[in-house]
C-alpha cells in the first residue's frame, strides 16, 4: 500500500494520500506507515495531519533513517501549527510495530 502511495504521489496528492491512510489504519504501529502519510500530508498542504503523523513515526522508532527529515518537518510544522492536533494516541507494544 505505501508503495501504492509513492507510485500516486507524482499524479494525484489526494489518492497517494487516501493510499497511506489506509496503510497507517491497517499498519499503526509500523513507523514507516506514518512516516509515509507525513510525507503525503506535506504533499497534500495539511500540515496537523503531518504534525501527527511525523510525531507517532518518531514515537515509534525515534532512530529511524529518515527521521532527520522527519525533525525538520517537525520543527518547521510547529512553528506554522499553533494548534494540538490528536491522532497520537494508538498503543504499541514494541518500537518494531509488531505489536
Amino acid at each position: 500500500m505505501r508503495r501504492m502511495g509513492d507510485s500516486l504521489l507524482t499524479l494525484s496528492r489526494d489518492d497517494a494520500r487516501a493510499a497511506y491512510e489506509l496503510n497507517v489504519r491497517h499498519f499503526p504501529c509500523e513507523w514507516r506507515s506514518w512516516d509515509s502519510y507525513g510525507e503525503g500530508s506535506l504533499a497534500a498542504a495539511d500540515s496537523g495531519a503531518a504534525l501527527t503523523a511525523f510525531r507517532r513515526a518518531l514515537a515509534l522508532e525515534p532512530d529511524n533513517w529518515n527521521n532527520t527529515r522527519q525533525r525538520q518537518a517537525l520543527s518547521i510544522l510547529a512553528r506554522a501549527t499553533p494548534r494540538r492536533v490528536s491522532g497520537d494516541t494508538v498503543q504499541c507494544g514494541s518500537r518494531d510495530g509488531t505489536g
